[in-house]
């Protein structure tokens, strides 16, 4: 493996470990955390330049990142020293085009990035670059993105480092992708177009709460990580294949999403794990993923008092689980929402001090949904909203079984003012749907809890209802019950 300085201008800005001769190997320095290995082909080793302005070093890790690309080789952000913490400043996009290599740090607590202003002063915020997948042809041709991988040629890995932003307005007032008045970074890790693999582990992402003018929802990024293949065309076209594996990643303080995830196909594996997400509107985010295997688990996500949704589900058809994960806060579309998903399993879950921030949402949310199956998920506080499962609009083939409702503190469906919450609403277009009786409602182990926990307006198999037929008759007025959602904007 070759290491290379980057010239004399690296070396007065503290590149002090490279070597110029050949045959030089990554396992010849020092530095333990440097000889766990890299990829093969160019190294080039960047160290801090204390340049709190942010030119040099952005500056170093993009040449050094287009310096490593052609082979598929490392770069490695360390000034040696492994009981060190290693400050890199940048005040703009880096930005590299047909890129396949390693971005390494020496762990998530050592190297730090921090992104943000050059000065205080009017001009000198950060500086956005053109952004080709988003803006071919726009008036809007350019995002404040702090690492920008354009069409990789071949796989991503980015391991060991955290990204900062601590300015309350970290770029000066400008238009955002959809015209308004922005101040924010629009992306802290932002990987975007083509076909390729990626990998991105032990990597904390981290925004500011702010009430300056042109924040994205009290916040000061809109986006932490965000990985999309294929090309800017309507879909089903300009989708494209690819792995995507997300281990043991921070966020926090986020105004749009943590984890973004979009247009996969034929084949690609998604595989997100040990997801540590704070006050984020949506913690993990993924949509129009074709014939694919996805994989979110482990994770643990506290919603912003503006959230949308912990986890945010979009046209995944096939090849989804859901497993082990915790979701805790407000949620206008609720904790688990999932809109043209079929063929998943939403398992192991749990729910807690969940809020539907409008009347007519539910903590785990389906809305033309077929085949999936929901099962031994645990609901706690959840009693905002209008149900603890709602499926919704034309769903169908949907198994719900041995959820546990017990500790919902959801009210039922004999409550006329308003009518509910309960555990379970299958809404009137809802056709041929389960419901195992086996779950645990308010009220278990008595037999009858079901009878004022499930209201089904369409037409579903309940399993246990007919122990019910001596109760009274729920009440048919549901608020809110054909209400339409506001679709979303896609990111």
């Amino acid at each position: 493996m070759r290491m290379a300085r980057l010239g004399v201008s690296l070396i007065t800005a503290g590149l002090v470990l490279g070597c110029e001769s050949p045959g030089t190997t990554v396992n010849e320095i020092t530095n333990p955390l440097l000889r766990q290995g890299g990829n093969a082909g160019f190294t080039v080793v960047v160290a801090p330049s204390g340049d709190v302005s942010g030119v040099i070093d952005a500056n170093n890790i993009q040449d050094a990142l287009n310096a490593v690309k052609a082979d598929g080789g490392t770069v490695y952000l360390t000034d040696g020293d492994a009981t060190t913490v290693d400050h890199y400043y940048t005040s703009r996009n880096v930005v590299t085009t047909g890129f396949s290599g390693v971005l390494n740090g020496e762990g998530m607590d050592n190297t730090i990035i921090h992104a943000g202003r050059k000065s205080a002063a009017v001009g000198d915020g950060f500086e956005p670059a053109f952004a080709p997948w988003w803006n071919p042809g726009s008036a809007i041709p350019e995002l404040a993105t702090v690492l920008q991988f354009d069409v990789p040629s071949g796989s991503v890995t980015i391991t060991d480092l955290s990204i900062e932003a601590k300015d309350d307005q970290p770029t000066d007032l400008t238009l955002d992708y959809y015209g308004n008045p922005a101040t924010y970074i629009t992306t802290l890790i932002e990987i975007l177009g083509g076909e390729h693999d990626t990998r991105i582990e032990n990597v904390r992402l981290e925004g500011k709460e702010t009430g300056a003018e042109g924040n994205v929802r009290g916040t000061n990024v809109d986006a932490a990580l965000h990985v999309m293949l294929g090309g800017p065309v309507p879909l089903p076209e300009g989708l494209g294949t690819g792995d995507l594996n997300v281990q043991n990643i921070e966020i926090a303080n986020v105004g749009g999403g943590g984890v973004l995830f979009m247009r996969y196909k034929d084949g690609s594996m998604i595989d997100i794990n040990g997801v540590r997400a704070s006050n984020v509107v949506r913690g993990i985010w993924g949509q129009a993923v074709l014939a694919s295997s996805v994989k979110i688990s482990n994770s643990d996500i506290a919603t912003h008092p503006a959230g949308i949704a912990g986890i945010y589900l979009r046209n995944i058809p096939s090849g989804l689980e859901v497993t082990g994960n915790t979701v805790t806060g407000s949620a206008r579309l609720g904790a688990v929402y999932m809109h043209t998903i079929s063929n998943a399993t939403i398992a192991g879950n749990t729910l807690k001090d969940v809020e539907a921030l409008q009347g007519w949402r539910a903590s785990i949310y389906l809305w033309t949904s077929h085949d999936n199956r929901i099962s031994g998920n645990t609901f706690e506080g959840v009693s905002g909203g209008v149900a603890g499962i709602r499926l919704r609009a034309g769903s169908s083939g949907n198994t719900l079984g041995h959820n546990d409702f017990v500790k919902s503190g959801l009210p039922g469906w004999t409550i006329t003012t308003p009518a509910g919450p309960g555990a379970i609403l299958l809404d009137a277009t809802t056709l041929s749907n389960d419901v195992v009786g086996q779950a645990k409602f308010p009220g278990f182990p008595d037999p009858t809890a079901i009878c004022s926990q499930v209201l089904d307006l369409g037409d579903n198999r309940i399993a246990g209802m007919d122990r019910c037929e001596h109760m009274p008759p729920l009440p048919f007025a549901l608020p809110g019950a054909l209400e339409e959602e506001p679709e979303e904007k896609g990111h």
